[in-house]
């Protein structure tokens, strides 16, 4: 997605930048790795694929991505983060843990109600068991809560180009712009995108990744199934309360401390090494 473009999510615990072609070399080293390719149930790819893999993310309208990387260190005399992101030197290969996705699709019994399934990875073994896949997850989810309008904006806008025969809302078509203006000044839309809505979020995880299964746990998923489907990973659901401005689990209190994303901002992305 485009929505993401030129911003970073930051917390006290973790650090989500957009995925840039300066992060392909080291991603493309993570996924040669044949764990991460049974826990992702991925295939590798060559520089050069994985390099068309990265433009596919940062472009195509029902895939939204950050890198997660390591929180920024605060400013000792004020006690704050910057006011922005140096792509380069914030993000740098030492800086980077994995990804965190979301990719969109249409149900099969409406194409108006859509499922967000959710990926989160922390390729970097040193860093795993730490508390960085839970930061990520729920600085996600606090970024889908707060952008649910405009991801759904750009998703209808990106569906009715690429198929003509969807009744997309034509009226949303000219406002990806807008949508990336509000998304960096911290803004938020209005909530109503003609009748497409989520229906529902879903995670896949390797029935032995106990660690995983039990953070989407914490977060609000629910085990669906205890039968496997044919890469070995059981689905994992979060329906309905997921969204929503007065639902109570999304409330101030829940993003506190213990949940590891206080101090949750959005800060300018600057690409200031040539890339």
């Amino acid at each position: 997605m485009l929505l993401n473009d030129g911003i970073a999510v930051s917390t006290d615990h973790i650090l989500l930048v957009p995925y840039e072609k300066r992060h392909v070399p080291l991603y493309h080293r993570w996924m040669q790795d044949k764990d991460i390719q049974t826990a992702t149930a991925s295939e590798p790819l060559s520089i050069e694929e994985e390099h068309a893999m990265q433009g596919s993310w940062r472009t195509d309208g029902d895939k939204l991505t950050f890198i997660v990387c390591k929180p920024l260190a605060k400013l000792m005399d004020l006690e704050k983060v910057p006011l922005e992101v140096q792509g380069g030197m914030d993000d740098a290969e030492h800086r980077m843990l994995g990804d965190v996705n979301l990719f969109i699709t249409p149900s099969d019994d409406d194409p108006e109600v859509l499922i967000g399934e959710l990926e989160l990875m922390i390729a970097e073994t040193t860093s795993q068991g730490k508390g960085h896949g839970k930061a990520a997850l729920l600085a996600f989810l606090k970024y889908m809560t707060t952008y649910e309008e405009q991801i759904l904006r750009e998703y209808k806008k990106w569906a009715s180009l690429e198929n003509p025969s969807l009744e997309a809302d034509r009226g949303a078509l000219s406002s990806t712009t807008n949508d990336q203006e509000e998304s960096k000044l911290g803004g938020k839309g209005e909530r109503i995108v003609g009748s497409t809505r989520f229906g529902y979020l879903r995670a896949r995880i390797r029935k032995d990744n106990l660690r995983s299964m039990a953070l989407f746990d914490h977060a609000g998923f629910a085990l669906q199934d205890t039968t496997p489907n044919y890469f070995g990973e059981l689905e994992m659901k979060m329906e309905g309360h997921f969204l929503g401005e007065n639902d109570q689990q999304f409330t101030r209190e829940w993003w506190g401390d213990s949940w590891g994303v206080n101090g949750w901002t959005i800060l300018k992305y600057r690409q200031s090494i040539k890339i």
